[in-house]
């Protein structure tokens, strides 16, 4: 039996690691390998879950009780983990978490000290590097940060001391460093860690799966080839932002871009650009409100709100390309292997994560970082060679959910299962 945790569930919210956490636990039950799904759930989302199979379990949690410093869960959140693997109807060949928010870092520690068998922890972010939600990019002025230390996190959160900081480090370090394993989805990520402290012979790159028709993030049966289709619509070409909407995602960068092409001449750059926007706005301010709603009424902007990941292929087909501005490094986002799985280049900023997995020139396009104008002019370009028909990429195939289950369970071969 292996113990698959996850911050959260994928019927209640679809955000990366809920997804491939999900992914991971349905690459294991297509190989045979008896899995378990544990998803944290905040008490006032309970009646929103909902568990598709006889091994999944939901935790309620009070998120105004957890402890987002040290990242410490309530007491009750460790005796409700313990339980249900207690009762599973074999004991645990591995302890596998996919992030340790909201569980905890103190449940994640007890528990691997609990059932004394492998336990592997899942990066997705900077979280136990970086306070500022693990972005690594500095508090309030949002500067990319390469390096972490007690004395610029209290800079940027002069509510608590370097001290704390300090503390913060340690503790993580003392659960991180403990696990047999720490998986990145990035090489990226992985150096990050390795820089902060973790040791190279602990940490393992596995790209996350796709799980298959149906179900979130979802993949076609012939992935990936070369090439381009043609243009989805003559009238215009299409770039569509899929994700969330919030001041990280960098939104905002797309519509500066974009009114930067519309107050050019628009008779030197046919054919006409549109970007539909696909996701749920979060935590924006009214500004960008203002901005957004002005883009959709001039024409530039078509925004189609929230969306179902089972859709996520279908509506990337009406694009031409996809397009990210992310404005933190990024690690590897869901979003990258259902474009190539679509087939449709990305356009990406050329740092962290992104510049990782999208080749500039080949399965995409990079512009500068946090740059308007360098996204406005690959924005023109790409809609140049789309009208032309010169456009040409060569996409990878993404992960399956039983080839990322298989890379888990190569991880364990060499490691003592419990009887």
């Amino acid at each position: 039996m292996i113990v698959v945790f996850s911050h959260a569930h994928p019927s209640i919210s679809k955000g990366g690691a809920e997804v491939s956490a999900y992914t991971l636990y349905l690459g294991l039950r297509r190989l045979g390998v008896s899995a378990a799904f544990v998803a944290m759930v905040p008490e006032q989302e309970a009646h929103r879950l909902v568990l598709d199979t006889p091994d999944e379990h939901g935790i309620a949690y009070r998120p105004e009780q957890y402890d987002h410093l040290f990242h410490h869960a309530e007491p009750p959140v460790f005796e409700a983990a313990r339980r249900i693997v207690a009762r599973q109807r074999q004991r645990p060949r591995a302890l596998v978490f996919h992030h340790f928010l909201f569980l905890g870092v103190n449940s994640v520690r007890r528990l691997r000290e609990a059932f004394a068998c492998p336990a592997i922890l899942v990066l997705h972010e900077f979280l136990a590097i970086c306070h500022h939600h693990g972005q690594m990019v500095t508090h309030p002025q949002k500067k990319l940060c390469d390096g972490a230390s007690a004395t610029r996190c209290a800079t940027c959160f002069p509510t608590y001391a370097p001290e704390e900081f300090h503390l913060r480090r340690t503790a993580f370090a003392d659960t991180l460093l403990g696990m047999d394993w720490l998986v990145s989805p990035s090489a990226f990520l992985a150096q990050r860690f390795a820089d902060w402290g973790a040791r190279p012979a602990q940490l393992r790159v596995i790209e996350n799966g796709l799980a298959g028709h149906g179900q979130p993030g979802h993949a076609p049966h012939d992935p990936a080839s070369a090439g381009t289709p043609a243009r989805v619509d003559a009238r215009a070409v299409v770039f569509g932002y899929f994700g969330q909407i919030n001041p990280f995602k960098g939104v905002d960068l797309i519509l500066d871009a974009l009114d930067r092409l519309a107050r050019a001449d628009a008779g030197e750059a046919p054919p006409r650009i549109v970007v539909r926007v696909h996701g749920n706005i979060v935590g924006v301010s009214d500004e960008f409100k203002t901005a957004l709603d002005k883009a959709v009424k001039t024409g530039w902007v078509d925004f189609h709100g929230p969306y179902d990941n089972a859709d996520v292929l279908t509506l990337m087909g009406r694009c031409d390309y996809v397009v990210m501005a992310s404005k933190w490094w990024e690690n590897s986002p869901v979003v990258i292997q259902e474009a190539f799985s679509a087939r449709r280049p990305i356009l990406a900023p050329g740092i962290g994560g992104m510049a990782e997995k999208i080749p500039d020139g080949v399965a995409g396009r990079h512009f500068r970082f946090n740059d308007a104008a360098d996204l406005a002019r690959v924005l023109q370009a790409c809609a140049r060679e789309a009208e032309d028909g010169t456009a040409a990429y060569t996409f990878p195939v993404p992960s399956k959910a039983t080839d990322m289950a298989r890379a888990y369970l190569a991880l364990l071969e060499p490691l003592p299962v419990p009887a």
